[in-house]
């Protein structure tokens, strides 16, 4: 199990509003709407004690070097989420449900969700949004308002404008998003392709860890020869 850590602090009125208009607590609207119709078995809010054992390591860099975050080891100390009581608090089941972390899941889980937004919205028959509500969300939104270079920003994705002025390769449109723990995914339409890293480590820039958000892309693309 991999903790997805995709902070932000915008998400009380959205969650608000999906309880309101479906008439159900948001954890059990993501279950019946969008994990179980995908198959996502592995996917929630807590694991269970006797699966514990499954939860992957978050790491911080101490002296230097990739050390766990826990009590004996410390933390980064820059926000709460990176405290040992958050970061190592998945066997419970917490009254906090945030729509924009919280959540664990595994690789084999988020490739089912990345792929059905690869497929427009449906996965083995199973169909989640439509076509046109995918390509919506992957357009930039923002127009001339504060971009990173290179980028847009879409309904909950970041959608590559410019691959030269962005700093690494990848097609004109392709959407993603990077979690607090340096997860990563993104989707490529034109290349009919979903990449997923489930890195696990927070405020990290030492030799060990590297720096897979910009590395990745380049091993990726600089491998496609079709």
């Amino acid at each position: 199990y991999t903790p997805l850590y995709t902070l932000s602090l915008h998400d009380a009125l959205p969650i608000c509003l999906v309880e309101v208009l479906s008439g159900m607590p948001f954890d059990r609207f993501l279950e019946q709407r969008l994990f179980k119709p995908l198959g996502m078995k592995d996917t929630g809010f807590w694991v269970a004690r006797e699966k514990a054992q499954r939860l992957a390591t978050v790491y911080w860099a101490r002296d230097g070097k990739l050390a766990p975050i826990d009590n004996a080891h410390g933390s980064p100390g820059d926000a709460w989420l990176s405290e040992p009581w958050t970061v190592n608090s998945y066997t419970m089941d917490h009254k906090r449900k945030g729509g924009s972390y919280g959540l664990v899941s595994t690789a084999e889980d988020y490739l089912r969700f990345s792929q059905m937004l690869l497929n427009g919205g449906e996965l083995d028959g199973v169909r989640i949004l439509s076509p046109r509500t995918v390509a919506y969300m992957a357009r930039d939104h923002l127009g001339s308002i504060g971009k990173l270079p290179g980028m847009g920003f879409g309904l909950g994705f970041a959608v590559m404008e410019d691959p030269v002025v962005a700093g690494y390769p990848g097609s004109v449109g392709t959407y993603s998003w990077a979690g607090y723990a340096s997860t990563y995914f993104w989707v490529d339409t034109k290349e009919d392709m979903v990449v997923i890293a489930m890195t696990q480590h927070i405020d990290v820039s030492v030799p060990a860890a590297g720096d897979i958000r910009s590395q990745l892309p380049v091993l990726v693309y600089s491998a496609l020869i079709d």
